[in-house]
């Protein structure tokens, strides 16, 4: 008789008539789990990569502007290399990613170059983060400046 006070005999019997997992088998259901999370994860990276690609490696802010949702923020800065213009776009909230994708256009609002995630060393970084600290403009504004002549200027301050 098995005496119920000394916890010798808690554990309930295993279902009738059906055998244990095997350590293999087990073992091969987590490593398929694994592979099946990091197969969607590289499957969400890759859609949010074609999403935010511009349609071409020299467009036009208007035509990025035809295939992206609005900037989270767009700003114009002096650099070296002249005025240019920054779109900082949105990440999704099931992007996993170190920052916004960034696109650089020069004075005649032409892609110049473009990252698809700032934060990561990237030299498109220091742009993103003078932008960041610039004057926001709104789309149709920076549209309005691409249509003007070669030069675009920064955006005066408020006073």
């Amino acid at each position: 008789m098995v005496n119920a006070n000394d916890g010798s005999n808690l554990t309930a019997p295993g279902p009738v008539g059906r055998r244990p997992k095997s350590r293999l088998r087990s073992a091969l259901e987590a490593f398929f789990t694994v592979v099946g999370i990091f197969a969607a994860y590289l499957a969400v990276d890759i859609f949010a990569s074609y999403r935010m690609a511009p349609p071409s490696s020299h467009c036009t802010l208007a035509e990025l502007a035809a295939k992206l949702p609005p900037p989270h923020h767009l700003a114009v800065i002096q650099t070296p290399a002249g005025t240019r213009m920054i779109w900082l776009g949105d990440t999704p909230w099931w992007d996993v990613r170190s920052g916004p994708p960034c696109y650089v256009f020069d004075d005649r609002c032409c892609l110049v170059e473009w990252c698809g995630e700032t934060g990561e060393g990237w030299p498109g970084d220091q742009l993103a983060s003078a932008a960041r600290d610039a004057k926001s403009l709104t789309l149709p504004e920076a549209l309005r400046r691409c249509e003007a002549p070669l030069k675009i200027e920064p955006p005066a301050e408020k006073k």
